[in-house]
């Protein structure tokens, strides 16, 4: 949009587009609305954006069943043209200014089914499941999914909660950022009918869910996949706060068949966690990405779980390390030895997200140790995201299977190493 706009001329433009679009599909279910990338200042053409933002509502329609915005406000007319409709999935990204995104969504009670929100509040999300003053908690029957993505704000006592189970036919509940419910009843509700849980626990919500019981050793019998790590803060947890959420996330869910323990700078692993961890005979896959462990200590970990299966790891060198120089033979005998007594492992696939070693060398040389040890595993793919030099290191791995210690150790040979390709979107 250049100079001057007739704004007569886009308004009849933009009306027969209209007709045209209702004109080619009369029985649409599924609209997604996004903003374009514009450079041109919203103020100089303010009249023309009005424009196209009642334009684009028109074109939404009453019928749709499935209804997603990526940078387009939510307005009063958009939830007034939507009231007869009956959404079975709202998806909103990046609304600003009013609460009509929740007045949406909370118009669509009865027969929602999947909700996606990203960028929110925690007010606003509590308002979602806000009647009114005596009038008791807005219930969900039929939400089966709910994401939340970049929640902030304060969770807060005074914000009205739920009193009830909002959210009875709830699958997957997954909160990156901000948990925004301060009482337990979404979660202590939720343990008979969740069974996909992801959760940032900050220390306030992890106190809370504490003083609740709610997360108890087994007190999440129906989950399948548990998540207690910290995918979207900035506070990384640490210390025995990253140790509680560790322990937890794998003790709570006795028959999740995966758990996601990400972004905890654990302490002390040795002595503060792997003797309080309950061995589910449940797990299959389990990731740890971003939770940085020693090679000892992974391996103390993946082999005492019987079915694990798939295992996601970030890697870091023994504390003691300070040298660049491969390991001697002496040094390679003695982690084999002391770690014999947990060769007995079942994991086939080791994703290694992270390798933090002080070169290539010396990466391949404790990857490849660790297969002698663990000779379970089939397969190792090297993450290209957050791995330092991947493919130096595949190519290194070909030299160290060269020393007399390997050459003959048909396990070790047979292991297959791959770097895992990057994708744009």
């Amino acid at each position: 949009m250049d100079g001057e706009i007739d704004i007569d001329s886009f308004n009849a433009n933009l009306d027969e587009y209209t007709r045209l679009f209702h004109q080619l599909l009369p029985s649409k279910k599924i609209v997604n609305v996004f903003k374009p990338y514009n450079n041109q200042s919203p103020t100089k053409f303010a009249d023309a954006y009005k424009s196209m933002s009642n334009f684009t509502f028109q074109l939404v329609g009453t019928d749709i069943c499935h209804f997603s915005s990526d940078g387009v406000n939510i307005t009063k007319s958009l939830v007034d043209n939507l009231k007869s409709a009956s959404l079975r999935k709202i998806s909103i990204a990046k609304h600003k200014g009013t609460q009509q995104h929740i007045e949406l969504i909370r118009r669509n009670a009865q027969t929602l089914e999947v909700i996606h929100i990203k960028n929110v509040t925690t007010h606003a999300l509590v308002k979602m499941t806000y009647r009114g003053a005596h009038k008791g908690t807005l219930v969900y029957p039929r939400l089966r999914e709910l994401y939340i993505t970049s929640c902030a704000g304060y969770r807060s006592l005074k914000h009205n909660q739920p009193t009830c189970d909002p959210f009875p036919a709830l699958r997957v509940l997954d909160c990156q950022g901000h948990f925004p419910f301060a009482t337990s009843v979404v979660l202590d509700c939720g343990r008979s009918h969740i069974s996909v849980l992801r959760i940032d626990a900050d220390r306030h919500l992890l106190d809370i869910l504490d003083e609740s019981g709610i997360l108890e050793d087994g007190s999440f019998k129906y989950l399948n996949l548990m998540s207690l790590g910290w995918r979207h803060r900035v506070a990384t947890p640490r210390d025995e706060h990253a140790n509680q959420l560790f322990v937890k996330a794998l003790n709570m869910a006795p028959f999740a068949s995966t758990v996601e323990n990400c972004g905890l700078r654990i302490v002390n692993f040795a002595e503060n966690i792997l003797p309080k961890i309950n061995f589910s005979d449940h797990l299959r896959t389990l990731n740890l990405e971003g939770t940085f462990l020693t090679m000892k200590d992974a391996v103390k970990l993946l082999s005492k779980f019987k079915r694990l299966d798939t295992a996601y790891v970030s890697l870091n060198e023994e504390p003691a390390a300070s040298t660049v120089r491969m390991p001697t033979v002496e040094e390679l005998q003695g982690y084999q030895s002391e770690l014999k007594a947990f060769s007995f492992s079942n994991v086939s696939v080791l994703n290694v997200r992270h390798a933090n070693y002080k070169n290539s060398r010396r990466a391949a040389e404790f990857l490849v140790l660790m297969t002698s040890i663990m000779t379970s595993i089939k397969k190792i793919n090297l993450g290209r995201k957050h791995v330092t030099r991947p493919d130096s290191i595949v190519r290194r791995v070909s030299y160290v299977l060269r020393r007399p210690i390997y050459k003959t150790d048909d396990y070790v040979n047979s292991v297959e190493y791959a770097v895992e390709a990057l994708h744009c979107f």
